[in-house]
């Protein structure tokens, strides 16, 4: 925090801190009950709270478990109400930034499981960004006392307006950085596509080995990895993992022979042979053995001494149990012990029979283990296939993790009553741009509620309004107008059951992003890998759609965390954030 700044203590429970991380802000509670955006997550309503119209704001520090400090920076000082010494009322939402916040927890405890409760929650998304403010300090000033206040605020209704307004924008901003810090150039593309093509394949491969019971030309998958090196090498930096993965790979091969082996050895003559003759020689001696059992009288004891188990066992079913041992002392008792005893002596000092029953156990390992053989391998080749798939992750990760967080520029977007896109794209087209700022301003406008998905009639609404919008430019009339109007008519129709296809854009990159959106609106991840499939360029302009259609507070922490889990990307992120939320107000 700035060493000169004013600063202000706010008390605050574990619900407004976790919702604090998942909107980037703090509001009076009353808010949360009137905006569209925002999630209960665990939330505790008390009776009165939502009647709340301002933060409590003190200048020394409260009482709390929970506290927030911040600086006078991020908040609009004139605001500000006295109603005691150092205490003042503040009537909006306060938007946080990386070193204007602090947290405070009276113990450790209580910071352990807030963060633990906030990782395992899809939408707070904050924590990695601010986590580094959070301390623990149980000392405090003085004991605030809660007082609410039923006053009208007539303002709200226009704070609550601006504070939805920024959830969109800020959704739009942080898609399109979002796009930006993770986005590729055609060669990493190009590699993306090749590493995720060959781990797919290799996955597969991995299933048809196992169920199918073929041999394999392994030359094939070895080729797909050297090329997939080759690419890598005039791009990126020098790694082993190409070659540990072929001589995975190897590794496979080797495994998979013996396994096929294996199994032709069991769908042989000779292996149904072997395994009569293991199976002929446990018979033998199991008629040994009873033959010895009955010479020495140890057949009878064993029945005797059965008898005497199946009496404690009717004994039991009287009285609903399963068995009920004869007490110690009584003549069953004691007739059971002598027998144990007698036939536990035989077992023991015997040694043909001792050496007979030893055979017997070797026997039956040797026919588990012959019919087993090809589970075990099967352990061993998912393994290896395992490890090969953990490889190819890691370079996809070091592939998306290439990018220089630190230069991002987002020239391209500014705000004039809703965020809008500029001619300075590469190889956009006038036509490309005008529908993008169309669609761009209808999600703008028409935003999904809290806890709603994008549903099928949202983007048959979205694709309706936004042509016949698109219609009214001069645009429309343009070659690539009507390109762009036949595309979406095709896939209206297409969703609507009309016709059993649609095309997609091939040369126009703004359009392949719309479509992008449109068709993958379920989701980010969707999006990403949409456009990674068909080598789709701009996928920072389909997650800014998508991220002014759902807003900042939806957007789930498996999103944000490539720019929240990187300072450099964070810093960056924020200034161009900054930049451009300073127009809405």
């Amino acid at each position: 925090m700035k060493q000169n700044s004013k600063r202000y203590w706010i008390v605050v429970d574990s619900w407004n801190l976790m919702e604090s991380m998942t909107t980037e802000s703090l509001s009076p509670y009353s808010f949360y009950q009137q905006r569209r955006f925002g999630s209960n997550l665990s939330r505790k309503s008390y009776a009165g709270n939502e009647k709340i119209n301002e933060l409590v704001l003190s200048e020394k520090k409260p009482q709390a478990e929970y506290a927030i400090q911040i600086t006078d920076s991020i908040i609009e000082s004139q605001l500000l109400h006295k109603v005691g010494n150092g205490i003042y009322t503040y009537p909006k939402t306060i938007y946080f930034s990386k070193d204007e916040i602090s947290v405070c927890f009276a113990d450790t405890n209580l910071m352990k499981g807030f963060v633990a409760e906030a990782n395992i929650l899809f939408e707070v998304k904050c924590i990695d960004k601010y986590k580094n403010s959070f301390f623990v300090d149980p000392q405090f000033d003085f004991i605030l006392k809660e007082e609410s206040s039923d006053e009208i605020s007539f303002d709200a209704p226009l704070y609550i307006e601006y504070d939805e307004r920024v959830n969109v924008v800020k959704g739009g901003i942080i898609g399109y950085l979002r796009g930006l810090v993770t986005s590729t150039d055609f060669n990493q593309q190009h590699l993306l596509n090749m590493l995720n093509a060959t781990k797919n394949e290799i996955a597969g491969l991995c299933t048809s080995l196992l169920m199918q019971e073929e041999r394999f030309n392994f030359e094939n998958y070895v080729e797909q990895i050297c090329a997939a090196k080759s690419v890598w090498m005039g791009s990126m930096p020098v790694t082993n993992l190409f070659d540990i993965a072929l001589q995975l790979l190897d590794e496979i091969r080797k495994t998979v022979d013996l396994r096929n082996n294996d199994i032709l050895w069991k769908q042989s003559k000779e292996y149904n042979e072997y395994i009569i003759s293991l199976d002929r020689e446990r018979k033998a001696l199991q008629e040994s053995i009873e033959r010895m059992e009955e010479q020495f009288g140890i057949a009878a004891c064993k029945r005797e001494l059965q008898s005497i188990k199946n009496l404690e066992v009717q004994k039991g079913h009287k009285k609903g149990k399963t068995r009920e041992y004869f007490k110690k002392d009584t003549p069953e008792f004691l007739r059971k012990q002598q027998l144990k005893e007698k036939v536990e002596a035989f077992e023991q000092y015997n040694s043909e029979y001792k050496a007979a029953k030893s055979k017997i156990k070797e026997i039956k390992n040797r026919i588990d283990e012959a019919a087993g053989e090809a589970g075990k391998y099967d352990g061993a080749i998912r393994s290896l296939f395992l490890q090969i798939s953990d490889i190819f992750n890691s370079l996809i990760s070091k592939v998306n993790s290439n990018n220089s967080n630190s230069n991002i520029d987002a020239s391209a977007i500014s705000y004039e009553n809703g965020l809008t896109i500029s001619g300075n794209i590469v190889a956009a087209t006038p036509a490309e741009i005008c529908l993008y700022d169309i669609i761009l301003q209808y999600v703008q406008n028409n935003s999904i509620p809290a806890g709603q998905k994008v549903s099928t009639n949202d983007i048959l609404t979205l694709i309706e309004n936004s042509a016949n919008t698109f219609k009214e430019t001069s645009f429309a009339q343009t070659d690539d107008g009507c390109t762009i109007l036949n595309i979406l008519r095709q896939y209206y129709a297409y969703k609507t059951g009309l016709s059993n296809d649609f095309g997609e854009p091939s040369d126009l990159p703004i359009m392949q992003a719309i479509m992008a959106f449109i068709i993958k609106a379920q989701g980010f991840d969707q999006i990403e890998r949409f456009m990674l499939h068909r080598h789709y360029r701009h996928k920072e302009l389909a997650f800014m759609l998508l991220g002014a259609y759902v807003g900042y507070a939806a957007m789930p922490k498996t999103f944000t965390n490539s720019i929240y889990q990187n300072d450099a990307a964070t810093t960056a992120c924020e200034k161009e954030e900054k930049r451009i939320l300073e127009a809405v107000k």
